[in-house]
């Protein structure tokens, strides 16, 4: 199986600027939800998220959000990342924190007794 790290775009991971890029954060099937990644604060800039699906999920009902603890949808929704699927989904955007808040991971595993993925992110 080819290394997910080598499916990134390397140029992607190199960060720009001051941003901090973040990563590799794992999560699997057995993740607790919400998986809190990083305490933002107001003023920060979410930039640019990478997700990879290394091992597809094996319940098609499977969901993750990847957001704040007040908009936990706010980089991807639910239907964004198709854990059944290998895959690499990526989102770059502008998005400002208005105020302090939590960069958190929600997963619905569903039935599923596999599935992993990693993310990484870049804030400034």
């Amino acid at each position: 199986m080819e290394d997910p790290i080598s499916k990134v775009n390397q140029d992607q991971l190199k960060g720009g600027g001051n941003s901090t890029l973040l990563g590799p954060i794992p999560f699997s099937y057995l993740t607790a939800s919400p998986l809190v990644l990083n305490a933002l604060t107001a003023g920060q800039i979410i930039y640019r998220v990478t997700v990879i699906i290394n091992v597809a999920f094996n319940d098609a009902a499977a969901t993750m959000q990847l957001g704040t603890s007040t908009t936990p949808n706010l980089v991807f929704s639910s239907g964004d990342v198709n854990l059944i699927v290998i895959d690499q989904y990526d989102n770059e955007m502008f998005i400002t924190i208005p105020s302090d808040d939590l960069f958190i991971l929600t997963i619905s595993p569903g039935t599923s007794t596999q599935g992993s993925g990693i993310i990484y992110y870049e804030i400034k």
